[in-house]
């Protein structure tokens, strides 16, 4: 008898408590068995109420099982670290949320294998870093899958495949480093798939193949430096790429042009240098935005060619975009805007004017204009129908006695029509520092009316155009000047020089090209052979070094021999006993009578010792 008291007294606190959690509970009150310090409400809908039971911020440390009818099961921010192996839930629940906990493993096999009604469900913010094979095996109907703010940085091959309703995967916030294809087989029916802010660092080849109906696809945030020209392919209903925020030097036109459907291309904040010719050709896009890019300086002709569908193409705020060439846009007959706001874009040709459609919008306010013939015909739109949004707030930074000036208080009728260069200075530093074997790039472009021709001068005095012949060294038009392999006798000053028939203007720079810090050693010397060793990391751009070695008080031609610079060891067989030799390394072998020159790689000359031998030499 007692122990029915005592039952019945549990049942009675089971139901106050119960009762006191329901009485806290924001909306209508669904009456029914609700789980203990959980809400059972009903919430309404559009056409109906929707049955939830609301178990979120309890501190829970297991997940109880909901009543029948839920149809929303919360669990949100709780205590939650494992799951079990099979998560009991009624067949009516459509929506299941499990963020906000310290899950750190989804069980292999039955996990949700009673959970085949469930169309979405969040397990974002918790400690997976691994998803397994069958783990999600069950969820059949799901279609919203969030496993964003995690710790995942791998996928067993075939993970997804029971997932064949999935069209939203959120992996957003994770640790993700590569993509493989195997991760996302059974995925067809994807729609949107979320990589932002991971650490994926390239794009292979059909990564993402299987992903035939996918749509939208975010890659921003991550490391991205390169994309295989077959990265994307696949992905033939693909609309909006999002790949702002990344490490591109250079646009990945091959990848994008397998990519037929694609419109909305992002690649915002992106350490490209250049827009050169043909960076978007013969693509279907509508949207290019090109903003914020930290590096962006020029945009060179033809950068935008032949973009029959380009409505609007943003290119804002971009600290160093100094240069617009004349020919920048061809062929984009449905340009609706062109916004080149707040640049630092010193003037811009009316050949890029005139190349637009007469709808299109150009904004060109917040850009440090030069006012000399170069901005002329901007000024007369101010006595026509302007085309400029904000031309009104066009201000002068050039010439100094106009500096600040409105380019509207200008008086049309004393700006010149033509005028000399003006070259554009490119070089934060009027020094560049580089090592031997380095590739190096100058650029130099120039304004003017009528357009100047550009020549660079080097240090001997010579001129380079691009008709020039060098071996090493070669102007690309316009004033692309570029090095394939620097050399010592490169150091000097260079000169970028643009003339028309008004005069010339030039910029200068200053190039000093150092010696590759490589200390050669001996570890081993007998009689007639010394064993040699080199510090330094190997460089493509040197596939082998010249060892040059002769006895150091004779006169005549020394030995050399060629080593790797991969290896950085090898043995000089073959010495005179009792004899102090010389020993360089060198990349570039130059050897005259009575003079070893190591050429481009300082060393400790000679390096060798031994008990009886200096720093200078070695004794054998």
């Amino acid at each position: 008898m007692i122990w029915k008291i005592i039952l019945l007294c549990l049942v009675t606190t089971w139901q106050t408590v119960a009762a006191q959690a329901q009485s806290q509970c924001k909306g209508e009150v669904w009456r029914t068995n609700c789980p203990l310090h959980c809400c059972c409400i009903l919430r309404l809908g559009l056409n109906s109420s929707v049955h939830v039971t609301d178990c979120s911020s309890r501190q829970l440390l297991t997940s109880p099982i909901p009543p029948t009818y839920t149809e929303e099961f919360i669990l949100t921010n709780n205590l939650i670290k494992d799951l079990g192996d099979k998560l009991v839930l009624s067949e009516t629940v459509r929506v299941l949320d499990l963020s906000e906990n310290r899950i750190k493993t989804l069980r292999r096999g039955p996990l949700f294998r009673t959970c085949g009604a469930v169309e979405e469900l969040n397990l974002a913010k918790n400690e997976l870093s691994t998803l397994f094979r069958y783990s999600l095996d069950g969820l059949t109907r799901l279609v919203d899958l969030n496993l964003s703010g995690n710790k995942i940085n791998y996928f067993e091959d075939d993970c997804f495949s029971d997932l064949e309703n999935l069209r939203h995967l959120d992996l957003e916030l994770n640790t993700i480093g590569s993509l493989y294809p195997e991760w996302f087989n059974g995925l067809n029916h994807l729609e949107m798939l979320n990589l932002a802010h991971n650490r994926i660092h390239h794009i292979g080849k059909q990564a993402l193949k299987s992903l035939e109906n996918l749509k939208v696809l975010y890659l921003n945030g991550n490391r991205i430096s390169t994309i295989d020209p077959e990265g994307l392919s696949g992905l033939n209903y693909l609309e909006e790429l999002y790949l702002n925020g990344n490490l591109l030097l250079q646009v990945p036109n091959a990848a994008l042009e397998v990519v037929p459907s694609l419109n909305t291309l992002y690649l915002d904040q992106n350490p490209i240098s250049k827009l050169t010719s043909f960076s978007f050709c013969e693509l279907n896009l509508s949207f290019i935005g090109l903003n914020h890019m930290p590096e962006l300086s020029i945009i060179d002709a033809l950068a935008f060619y032949n973009l029959p569908n380009l409505s609007i193409l943003e290119i804002r705020k971009n600290p160093k975009l100094t240069f617009f060439d004349r020919d920048g846009i061809r062929n984009v007959p449905n340009l609706k805007r062109l916004d080149l706001s707040d640049n630092k874009l010193l003037g811009i040709s009316r050949s890029v004017f005139d190349s637009l459609a007469n709808t299109t919008k150009l904004l060109l306010e917040g850009n440090p204009f030069i006012c000399d013939c170069n901005a002329r015909w901007l000024r007369q739109q101010f006595e026509q129908q302007p085309r400029i949004d904000g031309v009104n707030q066009l201000i002068c930074s050039d010439p100094v006695s106009l500096r600040g000036v409105a380019m509207k208080d200008l008086q049309l009728k004393k700006m010149e029509k033509d005028c000399k260069p003006y070259a554009i200075d490119f070089m934060l530093n009027k020094t560049i520092t580089r090592k031997i074997g380095d590739t190096l790039t100058l650029e130099c472009r120039a304004l003017g009316i009528p357009p100047p021709v550009l020549h660079w001068v080097l240090p001997d005095g010579s001129i380079i155009n691009s008709s020039s012949n060098f071996v090493r060294i070669r102007l690309k038009n316009p004033g692309t000047l570029i090095f394939t392999h620097l050399k010592a006798s490169d150091s000097g000053s260079y000169t970028c020089l643009a003339e028309n028939a008004f005069g010339f203007s030039n910029v200068s720079v200053s190039l000093d090209v150092n010696r590759i810090d490589i200390l050669l050693f001996s570890t081993l010397v007998s009689s007639t052979y010394v064993t040699l060793v080199w510090n330094g990391t190997a460089r493509n751009i040197f596939p082998s070094y010249q060892l040059v070695y002769r006895p150091r008080f004779l006169s005549g031609n020394a030995t050399s021999v060629s080593v790797s610079s991969i290896r950085k060891s090898f043995t000089v067989n073959g010495l005179q006993p009792s004899t102090d030799y010389e020993f360089c390394l060198n990349f570039e072998e130059s050897k005259q009578e009575g003079q070893i020159k190591g050429e481009g790689i300082e060393t400790l000359f000679p390096t060798l010792l031994s008990q009886t031998a200096s720093k200078r030499y070695a004794k054998t």
